[in-house]
């Protein structure tokens, strides 16, 4: 019996990267770990910028950052054609602001990591303070690893807030799931 709600997607004891619903993709793998509570914060690059809250939404932790650039992310191995979709909740402490949404590696190679080319450099979202689900897509153009991630940046001063990030195959935003390791 396949298992979603709130769980990743689990059919005969297999975790699968998309189910369809009547022609409509319902739910899609978060290749990311660690995204409801942040109870890992070592598995996450740039964590030292950001700082965990007491607070939750939707039943997710929140961590914010109050420095420019530095977007919280981890490593995604891509092949040449792969649409990945980033998404997450997101809200500034106060006022509007712009943020984007990141995907290569900060440089050419981080470590034993070289970065995949892509067809956008980034996604601009405008983020206000209420939570909102915010989301950006890319097809990868070669082989390579990316770190998609949510930045503020120096045209934001506020406080950005985030919970829930998630990132999938595919260029729709289905709602946050957990990654398969991190509920089985």
């Amino acid at each position: 019996m396949p298992t979603i709600n709130g769980k990743a997607c689990v059919v005969n004891g297999t975790p699968v990267d998309k189910v369809f619903s009547n022609g409509r993709q319902v739910y899609g793998r978060n290749l990311y770990t660690d995204t409801k509570n942040f109870d890992n914060l070592a598995s996450w690059f740039s964590s030292q910028a950001w700082t965990k809250t007491t607070n939750t939404y939707q039943e997710l932790a929140v961590i914010q950052a109050t420095k420019d650039w530095n977007g919280l992310s981890q490593y995604v191995q891509v092949k040449k054609g792969d649409v990945l979709t980033y998404s997450a909740y997101a809200k500034n402490i106060s006022s509007n602001g712009t943020s984007r949404i990141y995907w290569k590696l900060g440089s050419q190679t981080e470590g034993s990591y070289s970065t995949a080319t892509t067809n956008l450099l980034n996604n601009e979202v405008t983020i206000t303070d209420s939570w909102q689900r915010v989301s950006g897509t890319i097809t990868a153009t070669s082989d390579g690893y990316l770190r998609p991630r949510l930045e503020r940046t120096t045209d934001n001063t506020n406080t950005l807030q985030i919970a829930g990030i998630k990132v999938e195959k595919g260029s729709i935003a289905i709602p946050w799931t957990p990654a398969p390791e991190d509920v089985m």
